[in-house]
């Protein structure tokens, strides 16, 4: 360092050890866009959740979040709560350079516990 020269930094990619099967069977996980749209408009509010108290299956749920549990209406999700945040990643290529780009969309956040 002190040369000018930015350094390189090593990133290492590891093999997984869990086996990835080809065959689609029961276990297999269904997209969280099969249920909700992969992007929300801009404007759009993203739905709050409260399953504080309350047993949530994610596989059978998922599709009925907003009929299974109630909206959450205590305000701001307090700092330090616990949650579980919906959202799809999808990639576009910007106009203006042409780079490929990655776009974290939030679509729901289920409120599981508030401090």
């Amino acid at each position: 360092t002190g040369t000018g020269t930015p350094q390189r930094k090593v990133i290492r990619t590891f093999k997984s050890p869990v086996k990835v099967s080809s065959q689609a069977g029961p276990s297999t996980p269904t997209p969280i866009t099969a249920f909700f749209p992969p992007v929300l408009d801009f404007n759009a509010d993203v739905p709050i959740y409260d399953a504080r108290g309350k047993t949530v299956d994610y596989q059978k749920d998922l599709p009925a979040l907003a009929k299974k549990l109630p909206p959450f209406t205590d305000g701001e999700v307090p700092v330090d709560s616990f949650a579980v945040v919906g959202y799809s990643a999808t990639t576009y290529v910007s106009g203006g350079d042409g780079k490929v780009q990655l776009s974290l969309n939030v679509l729901f956040v289920i409120v599981v516990g508030t401090p």
